[in-house]
């Protein structure tokens, strides 16, 4: 009887496992962004380097004085790039080798 319920036990556990694989979310780093900074876009396939697109969101909130907007910046996020904070695209190419290698030769690119 043992036999039998071993194998069912784990097939279940199995199935729990790949339950709970499809739930996880992909974590993505989060970042305060410094005031004069700029977030910069690397494109790991290209090779390039340009500044992120931001999405500006706004929101009225209401507070006993009355009703206070409230504008959020996020970054326009795309799968396969690398999101660095730096002053300027010499800076942020200095950091990307930095942190990932100096035998990347990046490009910047306008837009």
């Amino acid at each position: 009887m043992k036999e039998i319920e071993m194998p069912v036990k784990e097939l279940m556990a199995n199935e729990i496992q790949a339950q709970q694989q499809q739930r996880k979310h992909k974590h993505v780093h989060r970042l305060r962004k410094v005031p004069g900074l700029c977030i910069w876009e690397v494109n790991l396939e290209e090779l390039t380097i340009c500044r992120a697109r931001m999405i500006t969101s706004l929101e009225i909130i209401p507070t006993k004085s009355g009703l206070v907007e409230r504008s959020t910046h996020r970054v326009d996020m795309v799968s396969g790039r690398v999101y660095i904070q730096c002053l300027n695209v010499k800076n942020a190419i200095r950091k990307f080798q930095k942190q990932y290698g100096s035998e990347y030769q990046l490009q910047e690119v306008k837009g």
